[in-house]
């Protein structure tokens, strides 16, 4: 409840009473609550996620990915950081896409 209320912006849904979902190593009942997010901020919060997924998708096609450092997330070459080699062996045609060979 206070990783949902306090750390996010869920809020308790007012009227609606709690219902036990099981119980506590005591034996007393277990309470849930219901919450709901402004549809706001879970959009924004969706905008966020898909920025990331493309961001971090742009970097895998240009070879480099997303790194968290002391100064922020910046993008770091594939190879060069990481020592990662694509996996395809570049006589195969897999690399080539839909090109016709002749």
């Amino acid at each position: 409840m206070h990783q949902l209320t306090v750390l996010d912006d869920y809020d308790r849904v007012e009227g609606v009473d709690p219902v036990p979902v099981g119980t506590k190593p005591d034996g007393s009942p277990l309470m849930a609550f219901l919450c709901s997010k402004p549809t706001e901020f879970i959009e924004e919060d969706k905008r966020a996620a898909e920025k990331r997924r493309r961001e971090t998708e742009m970097g895998m096609v240009k070879g480099q990915v997303p790194v968290q450092t002391d100064q922020g997330e910046m993008l770091v070459p594939v190879r060069g950081q990481l020592g990662a080699e694509t996996y395809v062996d570049k006589a195969t045609s897999i690399g080539r896409g839909n090109q016709i060979i002749e």
